[in-house]
This record gives C-alpha cells, sequence and structure tokens, in this order.
C-alpha cells in the first residue's frame, strides 16, 4: 500500500458472506481496510 501512496486508517470490519458452521473451511470472509491517501 505504501508503495501506491495509501496508508490505513486504522478502520477495518470483517463481513461474512458466506457462514458454514458444520464445515468452517467453506466460510467465505472479506476483511475491508479503509485506507488514505497521503501525499508524498
Amino acid at each position: 500500500m505504501m508503495q501506491q501512496g495509501l496508508s490505513s486508517s486504522g478502520t477495518s470490519r470483517e463481513v461474512y458472506k458466506v457462514c458454514d458452521f458444520e464445515n468452517p473451511e467453506n466460510c467465505i470472509t472479506k476483511i475491508k481496510i479503509e485506507i488514505k491517501l497521503f501525499r508524498r
């Protein structure tokens, strides 16, 4: 991210797209990270 001029704002969240409690390996989770631009 740093090479592209981005940094984390410190805010993130998980979005559970598929929850399979009987077969956890089938679960799909998206990790969302808030980014901010910084100028060099």
